[in-house]
This record gives C-alpha cells, sequence and structure tokens, in this order.
C-alpha cells in the first residue's frame, strides 16, 4: 500500500529530525503500530475495515499529533511545490482522515467541536 510506505518514509524522517514537525518517539510507535496493522489488513484485501478502541482523550491527543505532522508536510510542500503525498495514496488517506474526524465528531461535546475545527483546518480535505 503506498500511502503506507509514504508514512513510514515521514515518520524514519521525523526519527531522524529531517521533518518540518516535531513528533514524540512515542506517537511514532503508535502510528507504526497502525501502518503494521493497515498493511496486514490490506495484503489480505486491497479493500478492508479497520477499527480500533481508545480512550477518547487518547484519540484526542493522537489526532493532533497527526494533525501537527501533516499541518508541517503541507507547508513544506506548498513551499517546494510538490503535493503532500503520493496521489495513489490519496483515497485512503481521505477515508482516514474523514473517519477519524467522524469518530470524535460522534463522541460528542468537546470532541466533536475540536474536530469540526480540525476539519475546517485539515491539509488537503476536501469533502466528498
Amino acid at each position: 500500500m503506498i500511502w503506507v510506505a509514504y508514512a513510514r518514509t515521514v515518520l524514519g524522517q521525523a526519527m531522524a529530525g529531517r521533518s518540518p514537525a516535531r513528533v514524540d518517539p512515542d506517537i511514532v510507535e503508535g502510528f507504526e503500530s497502525f501502518l503494521d496493522g493497515w498493511e496486514r489488513l490490506a495484503a489480505a484485501s486491497p479493500e478492508f475495515t479497520w477499527t480500533i478502541d481508545l480512550d477518547p482523550d487518547q484519540a484526542r491527543f493522537l489526532t493532533h499529533a497527526f494533525f501537527q505532522l501533516v499541518s508541517g508536510l503541507d507547508r513544506e510542500a506548498s513551499q517546494r511545490g510538490y503535493p503532500i503525498s503520493p496521489p495513489e495514496g490519496e483515497a485512503f488517506y481521505f477515508a482516514l482522515v474523514g473517519s477519524l474526524l467522524d469518530a470524535l465528531i460522534n463522541e460528542g461535546d468537546e470532541l466533536a467541536a475540536f474536530a469540526i475545527d480540525l476539519r475546517d483546518q485539515w491539509p488537503g480535505w476536501k469533502d466528498g
């Protein structure tokens, strides 16, 4: 899966200090476990459903870290005049971001407001 390979490269650059956004090593480890799971599921079928139970505060924290990383990548890509990620991975990326934000919105209250605010700012976001 091309987007997973791209994301692994981004995380490697973040760990080496060559990323436009600072990423805590614990967050990188968590993101890598998600990538491992997606890779396993995609190996079984190109279309899959992934679910995970996270504490709402943990989901908010990880979403914010993801947003910060993507925002830094977007700024760098804009300055250099290239796309933020491989176009072949766009469908997966938008499904991931949309599902993540929808899940937070479904939690209601503060998490919903947080997700709606992020949706308005999320780099590259496009509504159906």
